[in-house]
């Protein structure tokens, strides 16, 4: 099968995009022995990844171009 391309969407719980992050966050926490988080806490963060990531790209055009 060819590999599909999904929207990452972290107020639909539906498709469970925030529930593998977290797990998978806190998979590697307990691997190097620092603290897990909330499902929420996950949920907060990648809400704030999106405008971090259009603001520094604007940045980076400013400064360039």
């Amino acid at each position: 099968q060819d590999l599909q391309v999904i929207e990452f969407e972290k107020d639909d719980d539906t498709n469970f995009h925030i529930d593998f992050i977290a797990a998978t966050a806190n998979l590697r926490a307990r691997n190097y022995s620092i603290s897990e988080v909330s499902r929420h806490k996950v949920k907060m963060i990648a809400g704030k990844i999106i405008p971090a990531i259009a603001t520094t790209t604007a940045m980076v055009v400013g400064a360039v171009g």
